[in-house]
């Protein structure tokens, strides 16, 4: 529903003078038709990419980001099953994204709608990229497995380190333990100084 909203204001602001790619943000994105279709596709392919890794967001075919006004609004005639199928194709996990005609201002556009993913989807190189702000950066494979930790709920400093008690100190060991009774309540903070 957001997502609708700030693509129905955004489209109507391009329509009425301002440039698309000052209207695009981390979840909305504008794209025009590439050289042939597997350059369209390419193109399609980052963009969904990057907002699945992401927070999700909208892709645009058929409005010029460098445009303002109707000019802008440029179209497009890829078939929107075509374009779903080859994203699942060519990403790692296959990506499923939602992909409507629809027309504006008298223009058909294609409209991606990219849920955001509990997966980490890459293209067929191998690179996972995300959206940041409005940029599509590349994920090194330390924030790949970061991110991936994150949206498993995966919490590695509440599993066991297999080291044993005995290797604690006691000091540290007595520090814990009146942590712990004073966030539960049960002894009294410690004074200034101690």
């Amino acid at each position: 529903m957001q997502r609708d909203t700030e693509l129905l204001t955004a489209l109507a602001a391009v329509h009425a003078g301002r440039i698309a790619r000052d209207l695009e943000s981390t979840t909305l994105d504008f794209k025009v038709d590439g050289k042939n279709d597997d350059a369209t596709i390419k193109s399609l392919v980052d963009a969904a990419l990057c907002f699945a890794n992401a927070a999700g967001g909208v892709v645009v075919l058929g409005v010029s980001n460098k445009e303002s006004g109707p000019v802008a609004f440029v179209g497009t005639d890829i078939d929107q099953d075509y374009v779903k199928k080859r994203i699942y194709e060519l990403s790692t996990p296959h990506l499923l994204v939602d992909v409507r005609a629809e027309t504006y201002f008298g223009v058909r556009l294609a409209v991606l709608y990219v849920a955001q993913s509990p997966d980490i989807h890459s293209d067929a190189q191998g690179r996972a990229p995300r959206r940041i702000s409005t940029d599509c950066l590349p994920m090194s494979s330390q924030d790949q497995t970061l991110l991936r930790e994150e949206r498993q709920g995966i919490d590695w400093s509440a599993q066991p380190s297999g080291r044993p008690l005995s290797d604690v100190s006691p000091r540290c060991a007595r520090s814990c333990s009146a942590t712990t009774e004073r966030v539960r309540g049960r002894a009294p903070q410690p004074r200034q100084g101690q």
